[in-house]
């Protein structure tokens, strides 16, 4: 799908080259939560993503007057439900957002839909109280989520990225590269 977009080598580019992050979460069906990797030791340590209440460092100013920290839910990202119009629109914002150095919690769109915020539903509210969202792919998630609900972690660096399965093992080894990095 990706591919018929007009800035597809932009695009492409700014998703780790020819590894395509995009396609890979898009074709998993994987709904991700995106963080820092020190903010993502925290994670780590807890066991599960809470919502921001400021314990964390913002990776982004604008975060302060995010719609999901008003609401205090954890803000997720959805390239599977919009549609290519809206994807359109909202890409390039996302390859920013997903530069260098970031950790992605990926978890499958069925295990957590039945609590999942969509973007549609609550984008009115956001823009009426004047509160930050990223168009059409940003979605909330109002409560924690244990980490045993996801389906794997990528680490982004480099311009690539390198996925680990949630076992314990691989886990040790994520905290280990995301420790060399900070």
């Amino acid at each position: 799908m990706i591919e018929e977009h007009p800035r597809y080598n932009e695009i492409k580019d700014g998703l780790c080259g020819s590894e395509k992050l995009f396609n890979f979460l898009k074709d998993n069906q994987l709904i991700h939560h995106i963080t820092s990797p020190d903010n993502f030791l925290k994670i780590l340590n807890c066991g599960e993503i809470k919502y921001n209440n400021g314990s964390c460092r913002d990776s982004y100013p604008q975060s302060k007057n995010c719609y999901a920290r008003y609401k205090k839910c954890i803000s997720l990202f959805d390239i599977i439900t919009p549609t290519f119009d809206e994807l359109d629109m909202a890409i390039a914002l996302w390859v920013s957002f997903t530069a260098n150095k970031k950790v992605f919690i990926n978890l499958n769109f069925n295990k957590i839909s039945n609590k999942l915020i969509l973007n549609q539903d609550f984008r009115d509210e956001a823009r009426k109280l004047k509160k930050m969202r990223m168009p059409y792919i940003e979605c909330i998630y109002p409560k924690s989520i244990n980490l045993k609900l996801a389906n794997s972690f990528l680490f982004v660096k480099n311009n690539s990225f390198k996925k680990y399965l949630n076992t314990e093992e691989a886990l040790k080894q994520l905290k280990k590269d995301v420790k060399n990095q900070i």
